[in-house]
């Protein structure tokens, strides 16, 4: 008796010694291991996978298998359930534009500026259906409601169309700027459609250079200016909700590059005003905006090298509560917030996650809106994020690797590139377009081997953290 407790005493000596030594993490992490999906355009080749969308559960994206040309596909994450749902295009269809419509699938084909199509799916064959013609390509779309909003171009001009994935419910809410003008500068301007109270709000102009805050409602009498500011207008960008306010940055169109004077909105003409005149100069400008935690946080740039001409600031929504969070930190919130293809931050168990230029460091900083708990995080990080399952994911680079998938637990120690995917001194991956479907990864890369590819890793299914109280009793019977 004497001796089987003594053998048991080593175990939990031994054991214990082992599990002390473990890195934070290890069984969890351990298995966090990249998988192609499958080489839908075998060898070399490329298929591209892009525009990735989780829609109740299936991952929808456009592929080339080399074959059909650029379709429609899904994955259920196997290589057998990872199939071209259907051909559309009798070469490339060019699907993009892929929306999670409440559920429903919504997407164009673009064989062509002439040949536009708005299409949804439910994910089967039969299911995958047309719905009408656009006149030019769609941008920028936005989902409202039970209306997907979104800029195209006609004999109007680039204006504000709607859908409600029907032919008949697919029209242009309103000329807002009469003849073959548009509300953008350019097709490729980017107007900020964003959900606010049930409305898209927007910028455009109806005149020459006088851009200015409209707000829809999908009807041509509900498709409004909300703000009239003379000479020039207001130029609003970045428009940002918190809460049950809109931000954005304004400054006029003759400074529009010059965004330096933070706005609020109810939504209302009387409630738009001016909460803060940052008064910055030369190319300075307030270029980026989040809501965390519903706290409004700003990026503004200074001026001079970036790691000495930026600041973040935080505001309540009142002059006095708008207070410099961390000086000497140039942060870079995308103007594309509204974009899926611009996740350049992330939230993750109330803490913010960002690419950050700073003396202190350069990659993934994070910050829980105080300035004590605004820290850098690891060197390398801060490309596309995501978060799976409590762990964030994104693009992070370094010297040797090149741009690589990085994952990280929020700590120095736990941020780490997952796998050199594509090998070589600098050479990279490149993943993009990070989705989560049902706690598992999915993203296009490129590993040399197999062309770019879909990849996954699995999250969900990895086994938890070590926990002693668990395992001490099965190991030590």
């Amino acid at each position: 008796m004497f001796k089987k407790h003594l053998q048991k005493s080593y175990l939990i000596i031994i054991f214990i010694s082992l599990f002390l030594i473990l890195p934070t993490g290890w069984a969890r992490t351990t298995s966090l291991n990249p998988v192609l999906v499958k080489d839908i355009n075998p060898s070399f080749q490329d298929s591209s996978p892009k525009f990735l969308v989780n829609v109740n559960g299936t991952l929808f994206f456009r592929a080339d298998d080399g074959i059909h040309g650029h379709e429609l596909w899904k994955s259920d994450g196997t290589e057998a359930g990872t199939v071209m749902l259907k051909e559309i295009g009798t070469n490339s269809s060019y699907v993009s534009n892929l929306v999670n419509f409440n559920g429903t699938l919504l997407f164009t084909s673009n064989e062509g500026p002439e040949d536009v199509e708005l299409w949804k799916s439910d994910g089967t064959i039969d299911g995958t259906v047309y719905v009408t013609d656009l006149p030019g390509y769609m941008r920028q779309p936005m989902v409202v409601n039970d209306l997907l909003f979104f800029i195209t171009y006609d004999i109007h001009g680039g204006e504000l169309w709607r859908t409600d994935g029907t032919a008949s419910g697919t029209f242009m809410v309103k000329d807002i700027y009469p003849g073959a003008f548009s509300i953008s500068e350019t097709p490729e301007t980017n107007v900020d459609l964003t959900n606010f109270n049930g409305n898209v709000f927007f910028r455009a102009r109806n005149s020459g250079f006088n851009y200015e805050l409209w707000k829809s409602d999908g009807t041509e009498a509900g498709t409004v200016m909300v703000t009239d500011i003379p000479y020039g207008g207001l130029y609003p960008d970045l428009l940002t909700v918190v809460g049950d306010t809109l931000y954005f940055a304004g400054g006029g169109y003759a400074s529009s590059f010059y965004r330096d004077e933070l706005w609020k909105s109810d939504g209302t003409t009387a409630g738009t005003v001016r909460v803060k005149d940052f008064e910055i100069e030369n190319d300075s400008e307030i270029r980026g905006m989040i809501n965390m935690n519903g706290k409004l946080l700003l990026s503004i740039y200074e001026g001079g090298a970036a790691e000495e001409g930026g600041s973040l600031w935080e505001s309540d929504g009142t002059e006095a509560g708008t207070i410099l969070l961390k000086d000497n930190l140039y942060t870079t919130f995308s103007h594309y917030h509204n974009l899926p293809r611009f996740k350049e931050t992330a939230m993750m168990n109330g803490i913010l996650f960002f690419l950050g230029i700073s003396n202190d460091g350069t990659g993934l900083w994070k910050s829980d809106g105080t300035e004590a708990e605004t820290v850098f995080v690891k060197e390398g990080g801060g490309g596309e994020m995501t978060v799976v399952d409590n762990l964030l994911f994104f693009r992070g680079s370094d010297d040797a690797h090149g741009s690589e998938l990085w994952r990280s637990d929020g700590t120095t120690a736990g941020t780490v590139m997952v796998k050199d995917l594509k090998t070589g001194v600098g050479a990279g991956s490149w993943p993009s377009y990070l989705t989560e479907v049902n706690g598992t990864l999915f993203f296009e890369a490129d590993d040399y081997h197999h062309g770019d590819e879909l990849w996954k890793v699995s999250v969900s299914d990895t086994p938890a953290e070590l926990d002693h109280h668990v395992y001490l009793p099965t190991i030590l019977k």
